[in-house]
């Protein structure tokens, strides 16, 4: 029993650390990680809800990892596939949280450390290193996966191919997507800079040290 209640109160506390660090992501204003870039645009471009475009962007996701998932006949994963729709509402509440709490760094800190290049480097480090940790600490306990890496990872399995080849390519489709929508529509990019090319660098890399020191206590921890 208590290794259950270690196991899920990891993976509650990840889905709020991942939250808070793709949020803080867009707060520094330097571009966001790759994959939110298409929820990202849109929501600036249409003037919508940021955490409701993610949610929508997140459900889409599921709806092609079901159809892939039932075409391969995997019924395990078809069900698993489904529990990510509650997931993607109880995360996406998060993000609302955290969008509406978190500063804008370049407006309302202008002028200051915290609104310049330097300051706005060092929120974008901090929030890559909670991105990464979050994606750890949902990802361990072996319970429903966030839809980002759950399209990653099904894709991954129809192509043959490993999930690293898989991710890299999922985000710079999701960065062309967004570049492409974005020049059409409004003839500038948004959401896409420095920032998405650190995240795509970086959070990989924070994952895997991350776990060398964590993963195998933690599992420990949890009785897996």
């Amino acid at each position: 029993m208590k290794e259950k209640i270690i196991r899920a109160g990891l993976y509650l506390a990840g889905i709020v650390v991942l939250a808070f660090g793709i949020v803080l992501n867009t707060k520094a204003a330097l571009g966001v990680s790759s994959i939110i870039t298409i929820s990202y645009s849109i929501s600036h471009i249409w003037n919508l809800n940021f955490a409701n475009t993610s949610f929508v962007m997140y459900s889409s996701f599921v709806v092609v990892e079901m159809i892939l998932r039932g075409i391969r006949r995997e019924k395990r994963e078809f069900f698993l596939s489904i529990l990510q729709i509650p997931f993607s509402v109880v995360f996406t509440r998060f993000m609302n949280v955290f969008d509406n709490i978190l500063p804008d760094f370049k407006t309302v800190y202008e002028g200051s450390f915290w609104g310049s290049i330097a300051g706005r480097i060092i929120v974008l480090l901090v929030a890559i290193l909670l991105t990464g940790w979050g994606v750890v600490l949902t990802v361990n306990p072996r319970l429903v996966p966030n839809p980002a890496d759950g399209i990653v990872h099904t894709i991954s399995e129809c192509i043959g191919k490993s999930m690293g080849f898989t991710k890299n390519a999922f985000d710079i489709s999701c960065v062309a997507i967004t570049c492409t929508m974005c020049m059409i529509v409004r003839g500038e990019i948004i959401g896409v800079g420095i920032g998405t090319i650190l995240s795509m660098l970086l959070i990989g890399r924070v994952i895997a040290i991350t776990n060398h020191f964590v993963k195998a206590p933690m599992e420990h921890a949890m009785g897996l």
